[in-house]
Formats: structure tokens, sequence, C-alpha cells
């Protein structure tokens, strides 16, 4: 594992992802690792321990949110995005059940040309009762070849020790 090293995430080296599930019937797993059965194994996010990553970009995550029963939308909903700079960002949606998370560049990571890149995950069903739906960064293929020396660790969800930020 490289230590003290530091790696600059560009264009296309992040996808994003949920602990989404639709199992047999209604029950949902799209709200982080714990909540729901079935959930445990899947709710992992990216991490490179030892090494600094810096975001070169503005990565945004948005969705809505609705009852799984009445489609309604759920307002106040907490939503997180995990990222692989060891910070979770969270919000809670509107009263539309909307969401946006933007996650803006790293200042120190010396950008000669900014991106942006947008995941928008459409409408997802919770239910009242969910505590908070979780988003989690993952490594793309590209990254994994451009880094094939850096070793990806997946922790789960529910044992994150890093920053947390309100955004």
């Amino acid at each position: 594992m490289a230590t003290g090293k530091e790696i600059r995430v560009g264009p296309g080296e992040l996808g994003f992802a949920s602990c989404w599930k639709t199992p047999k019937v209604v029950d949902i797993c799209v709200h982080g690792e714990g909540y729901l059965e079935g959930c445990s194994q899947d709710c992992r996010y990216a991490a490179v321990p030892g090494v600094a990553m810096k975001l070169g970009g503005v990565y945004t995550v948005r969705g809505a949110v609705v009852d799984v029963e009445s489609g309604k939308p759920l307002a106040k909903m907490r939503v997180s995005l995990i990222m692989p700079t060891n910070k979770r960002y969270y919000t809670v949606t509107d009263n539309n059940g909307t969401f946006e998370i933007a996650v803006k560049p790293d200042t120190s990571a010396r950008i000669r040309s900014a991106f942006t890149e947008t995941r928008d995950f459409g409408t997802m069903k919770s239910a009242q009762e969910i505590p908070e739906i979780v988003l989690f960064a993952e490594f793309t293929e590209a990254f994994q070849k451009l880094h094939p020396d850096i070793q990806i660790e997946r922790p789960l969800v529910s044992r994150f020790t890093g920053e947390t930020i309100n955004v």
C-alpha cells in the first residue's frame, strides 16, 4: 500500500452508487448498511488509506425521494454522499423530496482545467422510518488502470470515521 502519496482524481475516474436493491416485495435497501435486512454486504464505499485523494473538479449528485407506498415526496429525508477523500457530505430533501449535493474541487489539487460531473439518481423510493439514504463514490476502471499500484479498500458505510460536512 502506498503511504503519504497524493493523487488528483480527474474526470471519468469516479462513479456513484447507492445501497440500492429491490428485494422481492416492496422493501427497499437503498438507505445505508444495517437499516434494512440484506444491506450489510453491499453498502461499502471506496477508500484508499495512506493516500491523499484530491478532487480535480465538481462532483454533483441529485435526485428525488418518494414514499414507497404513497408515491408522495419525502421532505426532510437525510441524504449523504461518501467520497474517497474520507469526507461524508450530507443534506436533507426539500418539500418536493428533491436533493442535491455538490462537492467542490480541492483547492490544493493545483487544477489546470476544472470539470463538472453530475449523477442524477432520478426518483428513489424510501420510507419515512429510514433515517438516511447513503450514496457513495466508486473508482472507475479508468482510475484503476491509471493507478494500478493503489490498493482500494471497501469499508462498511456504518463504520465511516472521516469528516462529516453539512452542505
